[in-house]
C-alpha cells in the first residue's frame, strides 16, 4: 500500500510510516497510532491518510474512527482521518467484496465492543461508512 500511496496519490515516501506488528485492522490502528503519538510531540492536528482498497475503505473508516476515539487519555492526539482507496479494476471482484464488506459492517460494531472493548461510536459514523460503500457499489456497475 506505501508504493501505491506514492505512485497514485503522491505522498510523500518519507513521511510514510509502516507498522508491521498488527494481525489484524484493529491492531494495525492500535500500533499504528501509538506510533504515531510517540511521533508527534505537537499540540496541532496531524492529518492521516489511510490508503486501503476501495472495497475496504469503509469499514477502514469505521474501525480508524473507533479505534481513535478509544485511545487511552493519556495518549491523546488529534488526527484528521482520510482514507484513500486504490481502484479495484475487476467488476465481479469488486462487487462481491463491496457485498462482503457491507455484511461486515454490520457486525463490526459488536466485534469491536466484544473482542476489543471499544465503546461504539455515534451513528453518523455507522452510516457514512454505509453510504461509502453504496457510493462504491454505484461505480462499479
Amino acid at each position: 500500500m506505501s508504493q501505491i500511496a506514492v505512485e497514485e496519490f503522491n505522498a510523500d515516501s518519507t513521511k510514510i510510516v509502516l507498522e508491521n506488528k498488527a494481525r489484524n485492522t484493529v491492531q494495525n490502528f492500535q500500533y499504528g497510532f501509538e506510533i504515531i503519538a510517540q511521533l508527534c510531540k505537537s499540540n496541532f492536528a496531524v492529518v492521516v491518510t489511510i490508503v486501503t482498497s476501495d472495497y475496504h475503505a469503509a469499514r477502514t473508516f469505521y474501525v480508524a474512527h473507533s479505534v481513535l476515539r478509544n485511545m487511552p487519555s493519556h495518549r491523546p492526539l488529534e488526527l484528521q482521518l482520510e482514507v484513500a482507496s486504490a481502484f479495484t479494476e475487476d467488476r465481479e471482484f469488486r462487487h462481491k467484496k463491496l457485498s462482503d464488506e457491507e455484511a461486515k459492517l454490520e457486525s463490526t460494531v459488536g466485534y469491536l465492543l466484544n473482542k476489543y472493548h471499544l465503546k461504539p461510536l455515534p451513528q453518523n459514523y455507522f452510516l457514512t461508512a454505509l453510504s461509502m460503500i453504496e457510493n462504491e457499489n454505484r461505480r462499479s456497475r
